[in-house]
């Protein structure tokens, strides 16, 4: 199975003549393994647009990220899976705060 999604968002900000923009996206396959296993990744990343300054050139409002997530999953029953998932994400700015993720996650349905 293979999902993408595209988004386009725009703000308007107080005192700032230009909106401030960004292009988001991601693609996703995921695959069955065996009867009740899976694995998945994702790819995606936010790109910043440029907003006018109160003086001198447009300038970057926020940093690029970059994201890439790993996952895998296995159907316990009808109505119950355990999944793992680790997550990495990376900024083009100076300060790269390693915000990475590693998560375990059970879920149960009524």
């Amino acid at each position: 199975m293979a999902r993408a999604e595209l988004f386009h968002d725009r703000w308007e900000i107080p005192n700032v003549a230009d909106d401030a923009t960004d292009l988001s996206w991601y693609v996703e396959a995921q695959s069955d393994l065996l009867a009740g296993l899976w694995v998945a990744g994702r790819l995606g990343a936010t790109r910043f647009g440029e907003v006018a300054a109160a003086s001198g050139p447009p300038a970057a409002w926020d940093y690029d990220v970059w994201r890439t997530q790993l996952s895998a999953g296995y159907r316990v029953v009808r109505n119950a899976e355990l999944k793992l998932e680790w997550m990495r994400d990376d900024a083009a700015g100076p300060l790269d705060p390693r915000d990475d993720l590693l998560s375990a996650q059970l879920w149960w349905a009524c």
